[in-house]
C-alpha cells in the first residue's frame, strides 16, 4: 500500500508528509488490532484465557478470531488510502 501511494505522480517531498498520513490513518489500526489478537492468541494457546482448558470453546474462538483481516483486500486498502491521500493534498497542491 505505502508503494502505491508514494509511487502517485501527486506525491512530491512538499506533500509527502500528506502521503504518510494517509497510509498511518488505513495501517495504523489494522497493525495495532493485529498485536491485540497476537496477545490474545498467545494467552489462549497458554491456556491462560477466560477460557482455560475448554477445547471445544477455545478451538472455536481460535479459529474465528482473524476472520476481520478478509473483510477488506489490500487492494481496497491502496484505494481507500489514494483516496484519503487526494483529498489531504487538494488543500496543499
Amino acid at each position: 500500500m505505502l508503494a502505491s501511494l508514494l509511487r502517485d505522480p501527486l506525491v512530491t517531498r512538499a506533500t509527502l508528509s500528506r502521503a504518510l498520513e494517509a497510509y498511518e490513518t488505513i495501517r495504523l489500526p489494522q497493525a495495532n488490532r493485529v498485536q491485540r489478537g497476537s496477545r490474545q492468541s498467545g494467552i489462549m494457546y497458554e491456556f491462560n484465557s477466560v477460557l482455560e482448558d475448554r477445547y471445544a470453546e477455545l478451538g472455536q474462538e481460535i479459529e474465528h478470531m482473524w476472520d476481520w483481516l478478509w473483510v477488506r483486500s489490500p487492494e481496497e486498502d491502496v484505494r481507500r488510502g489514494l483516496r484519503l491521500m487526494k483529498g489531504n493534498l487538494s488543500g496543499h497542491l
